[in-house]
């Protein structure tokens, strides 16, 4: 009977051990986007780093007809590296669909030949696509929005 509740208790132990583990690998904080100085697989002619940015609508009304697109008015080395210095959190709680109104930035970008969109606003995230299960939810994202509108071209 002893032996019994010892492996019970071994078990136990070994799993909540596990399940800890699993539950920090899997939140962990991870970064936006890769970093501009980041090498994929140890092939430096190949760079994760390589960020084509498509759009990025910005809204400093809060209005959602006064979105505009501003991708050819900010300094996209600066917006880029700005993006890789912040963190995000996996999360499972979708806030899709996303109301258009609660949005202030909307960021469409191409890294490691996948989409990334970011959205900033009132529920500030990152994801792959739409129909993807796993979004990240960024880490303060209002000193993020800050330091992002001091990129912008006047």
């Amino acid at each position: 009977m002893k032996k019994k509740r010892a492996l019970l208790i071994v078990i136990a132990i070994c799993i909540i051990v596990v399940l800890t583990v699993a539950g920090f690998v899997f939140y962990k904080p991870v970064p936006i986007i890769a970093s501009p100085y980041t090498i994929a697989n140890n092939n430096e002619s190949y760079s994760k780093s390589d960020v084509v940015i498509s759009t990025v609508y910005y809204d400093a009304t809060g209005i959602d007809f006064n979105r505009a697109d501003i991708s050819d008015r900010i300094d996209k080395e600066k917006f880029v590296a700005i993006l890789s210095n912040y963190k995000c959190r996996r999360s499972f709680n979708n806030p899709f669909p996303y109301p258009s109104a609660d949005m202030i930035w909307e960021i469409n970008l191409v890294q490691d030949f996948k989409p990334v969109h970011i959205v900033l606003g009132k529920d500030s995230v990152r994801y792959e696509d739409s129909s993807s299960i796993v979004m990240y939810k960024i880490i303060n994202p209002e000193s993020l929005m800050k330091e992002l509108e001091t990129v912008i071209l006047r």
